[in-house]
């Protein structure tokens, strides 16, 4: 079967049209001499004597112009196949009344006063470590772990993780709660699509690019939550296309509970500790389910099996069902498709390689998530004896998801890969050997990609870089995103940050690097509008985008000369060479490399509106990532 046509339709570009014909003749306003001054007067010294006042000025207003003139960009019509993770998002939105609300209720339920509460949370933060003695980012088990987690994200420098809620009492009491306060005020609560490849299908779709779906289970009460013109991709004995917003019967799904939070909100009772509670930006903290869960619970057995053609099969193995325990499903990241055999066995067959020729054949983008599945614990789970249960199981979906992505390489599929969930070293390397030659292109955050680069786990690794003291924040940024392009191969790799974006290509022309910068100008509006409508719907979302203008900030500009001057003192062979290339990357918001066996940088300073505080912004990284992905068009 074809893939369905579409209309091409976008209210989000639409919007960004209406931007443009009301900013593009706007004079320099109170913003712009606001963050003038800032540069002047709270900049490094040494680079506001190089560049003068009017040079400053010249380059404030050069980039807010380069901000105007990329909303009025084409939107392509290529065809985008995302895949392989999906979640429901159930988005709790602390303001000071429900943060309150839940330190009351959860040391009740701790069976503590809220001060112990907190101190004891506050003790788990500053230590990083959970309940039962393991990683605060990885796990949480009770209630003080919960709040633990998210006084972790607060402190300075750090962002939301993504620990897994661990036991069914603690899932169980959050959902209670969650649904409480939802009862009582209907807007603190939002559900939406979610995972990684759920926000890039829902913002692609926005964009009015015709977009399919392919993950393994599609719960009849996920589907609602899908964008309007959304296709879901089913792979049995040939393609078939079905819309997303018709769910399967039988089929589980997993979830996460996300507390969003804004500046402003202050921990009541204060910690007794110095540890910091109150959070300095907009964020979220994301606590995942470990599994994909029916509602009816599974009408198989505990027996699951990975098959190829014509009968070759690779079991699972889960030994008194100690990691699903008779709820959970397995999260396989293949292409393929499930069934249950007439003796109750769970089986995942694996697309052949005339069935991903056809799928070649319709797609023009892949947009990948989830292929760290290889530290799952079902995938590691150990036998009585401590023996590697899984370890063939393992290679088996490397194999088959190294033969898949080949397939679609060669048939000139761009294939992007949001990278995600590989903090232990072995899983980084597993996931390097399956991509490297065939995905080409992917995005990263800041914070993951620090990890992935900088933590001492991963000595020894290609991804290891040994930093030099005292190294500029964005140029060290900047040597943490080569190594990781290097590892894996890549020609193109996005570093979404707080501060400002970083993007590096290689064997580019100027022309191909031109276009990345205005696209990912472009790729912000149109993500701060799907945040909108999103969150607001309608009409609310229209009335406050109206409103809105995109703000320039001075810690992107500073990002973006920092490492000007980092690459100027490193290729300028003389004082005035140098100068030239800091001059031309400030105004231009590239470097050019010459080699085309090494990479080019782009800069592009971050440049969010003043958003409404109790709008969500999780996905938000997922969503530039693959927007960026296919607008850049390289």
């Amino acid at each position: 079967m074809e893939f369905p046509n579409f209309d091409g339709k976008s209210e989000l570009v639409s919007q960004l049209q209406d931007w443009f014909n009301t900013w593009w003749r706007r004079p320099p306003g109170a913003e712009e001499q606001k963050l003038f001054y800032e540069l002047i007067l709270q900049g490094d010294s040494e680079l506001v004597n190089q560049l003068s006042p009017t040079e400053l000025q010249e380059l404030v207003r050069t980039w807010e112009k380069r901000l105007i003139l990329s909303l009025s960009q084409e939107v392509p019509r290529e065809r985008v196949l995302c895949g392989f993770s999906c979640v429901e998002d159930t988005i709790y939105r602390l303001d000071q009344k429900e943060l309150d609300a839940f330190v009351v209720w959860a040391a009740k339920k701790m069976s503590l006063k809220p001060q112990a509460f907190v101190d004891e949370a506050a003790k788990r933060a500053r230590a990083e470590k959970n309940s039962q003695g393991g990683s605060l980012q990885d796990e949480s088990h009770d209630l003080t772990d919960v709040l633990a987690a998210l006084l972790h994200a607060w402190q300075p420098g750090r962002s939301g993780m993504k620990p897994g809620l661990m036991t069914p009492t603690l899932r169980n009491r959050l959902d209670d709660f969650v649904a409480l306060r939802r009862k009582k005020k209907k807007d603190a609560v939002l559900r939406l699509l979610g995972g990684a490849s759920g926000n890039m299908a829902n913002v692609l779709r926005k964009l009015g690019l015709p977009v399919a779906i392919h993950w393994a289970y599609h719960a009849r009460d996920l589907a609602p939550l899908c964008p309007d013109g959304l296709h879901r991709m089913t792979l049995e004995d040939e393609k078939e296309y079905l819309p997303a917003r018709i769910g399967a019967p039988g089929h589980p799904k997993r979830r996460s509970i996300i507390f969003s939070y804004a500046p402003g909100l202050v921990l009541k009772p204060k910690p007794t500790s110095s540890l910091g509670w109150q959070p300095a930006k907009i964020d979220r903290q994301i606590y995942a389910y470990p599994s994909y869960i029916h509602a009816g619970g599974r009408s198989w057995t505990n027996n699951i099996y990975l098959k190829e053609e014509p009968n070759r099969c690779v079991p699972i193995h889960d030994p008194g069902d100690k990691v699903l325990r008779r709820v959970g499903w397995p999260f396989i990241p293949l292409f393929g498709t499930w069934d249950i055999d007439d003796k109750k066995n769970l089986v995942f067959s694996v697309s052949d390689d005339t069935l991903m020729k056809a799928v070649a054949e319709e797609f023009d983008y892949v947009m990948l998530s989830g292929l760290h599945v290889f530290r799952d614990p079902l995938l590691n789970v150990k036998g009585p004896r401590g023996g590697d249960m899984n370890k063939k199981a393992r290679r088996f979906i490397q194999t088959h998801m190294k033969r898949q992505l080949r397939i679609l390489a060669q048939h000139g599929v761009r294939l992007h890969y949001e990278v995600s969930g590989m903090s232990d070293p072995a899983v980084a390397l597993q996931v390097q050997e399956a991509i490297k030659g065939f995905v080409k292109s992917a995005g990263i955050n800041q914070e993951e990609l620090e990890a992935y680069t900088g933590t001492k786990a991963f000595k020894g690794t290609p991804f290891y870089l040994k930093a030099r003291k005292q190294a500029e924040s964005f140029d060290l940024r900047f040597q943490r995103a080569r190594r990781l392009a290097q590892a894996l191969d890549l020609d193109q790799l996005y570093v979404h940050g707080n501060d400002a974006d970083l993007i590096l290509m290689r064997g580019a022309s100027r022309g191909a690097i031109r276009q990345a910068l205005m696209a990912d100008l472009f790729t912000k509006g149109i993500v701060v509008l799907a945040l909108l409508e999103r969150s607001l719907g309608e009409p609310g979302w229209r009335e406050e985008a109206a409103r809105l203008s995109i703000v320039l900030k001075k810690d992107g500009f500073w990002a973006l000369l920092e490492l000007a001057r980092h690459i100027a003192r490193t290729h300028g062979k003389t004082p005035r060479a140098q100068d030239l290339i800091l001059r031309d990357m400030a105004f231009n918001g590239y470097w050019f490399n010459r080699n085309p066996d090494d990479y080019s940088a782009v800069v592009v300073p971050v440049m969010w509106p003043a958003l409404p505080s109790d709008l969500s912004t999780a996905g938000a990284g997922d969503a530039v990532s693959a927007a960026f992905a296919v607008l850049g068009r390289i």
